[in-house]
């Protein structure tokens, strides 16, 4: 399955948004048909319960994987779909949104695809997806960075931050912790 329109769209966020509209329809009506957007060399990546991921990669695994998640038994409230051209009118989409069960409970989500193309419209080479829970945080330390680093960075958030200074801050803030410099 592809998605087209009769002339060659030339904005992504239109190509983004037809896409968009026609994966959960058809995701959520009969999932069974959802394997079409794909092709064997496909990626498709899910969340597990335990906060790993799985990928699958062959149509036949990606159909299995996509009926498993029973789809039919919640819908999706997409909040905002972002697109942008990619490496050879390729087209990235970013979806956010909510996951709403027949218990009415929600869950929010984020969607990435990439949609590679092909004759007659694009297929998804690449399909991430990760549940957005207010609860799971992840803390990324990368060294502590002293208080004289600290002050030179603490400027007006009017001025403008010279980002070389900003990385070179932080390399010799990690100085002997993970490179060696």
């Amino acid at each position: 399955m592809t998605t087209q329109s009769d002339s060659p769209a030339s904005d992504p966020q239109q190509i983004g948004n037809a896409f968009v509209e026609q994966y959960y329809t058809i995701l959520h009506k009969d999932p069974s048909y959802a394997y079409k957007f794909y092709l064997d060399l496909s990626v498709l990546s899910r969340p597990c319960p335990d906060g790993s991921v799985k990928s699958v990669t062959t149509l036949k695994e990606i159909n299995e994987l996509i009926l498993s998640l029973d789809s039919q038994s919640y819908r999706a409230e997409i909040s905002c779909a972002d697109a942008q051209f990619s490496l050879a009118n390729s087209v990235i989409v970013l979806v956010t949104g909510s996951l709403i069960g027949t218990d009415d409970v929600r869950r929010k989500f984020t969607q990435s695809f990439f949609l590679a193309p092909q004759e007659g419209g694009y297929y998804v080479l690449n399909d991430l997806f990760r549940y957005v829970d207010d609860k799971e945080s992840v803390d990324v330390a990368y060294g502590d960075v002293d208080e004289g680093s600290q002050a030179a960075l603490a400027q007006d958030a009017g001025e403008f931050y010279d980002l070389r200074i900003y990385f070179y801050l932080w390399i010799h803030s990690l100085k002997g912790t993970i490179f060696s410099l």
